[in-house]
């Protein structure tokens, strides 16, 4: 992942330490701002990585579309 080695030791300690479940919200709309500032394209390819890296350390994880806010407050508030 990002240039990094596929190292033993880490990989033990992320499969013992890692969340019950993982929310992983799609990117919908997209705004560059002050806090992100990658271009759409990187951001794109951080979401691929983040889930990448969820499921090979074995987290539950639920992908949510882009939806409204509120419907994805529901759906995460209905499935924690």
């Amino acid at each position: 992942m990002c240039g990094l080695t596929n190292d033993p030791l880490l990989n033990r300690v992320l499969k013992r330490c890692s969340y019950r479940k993982v929310f992983l919200l799609e990117m919908g709309g997209f705004v560059q701002d002050y806090a992100r500032t990658e271009d759409p394209k990187k951001a794109l390819r951080i979401e691929k990585l983040l889930e990448k890296s969820y499921r090979r350390v074995s987290c539950h994880l639920v992908k949510i579309p882009f939806w409204s806010v509120k419907k994805r407050l529901d759906f995460i508030v209905n499935h924690l």
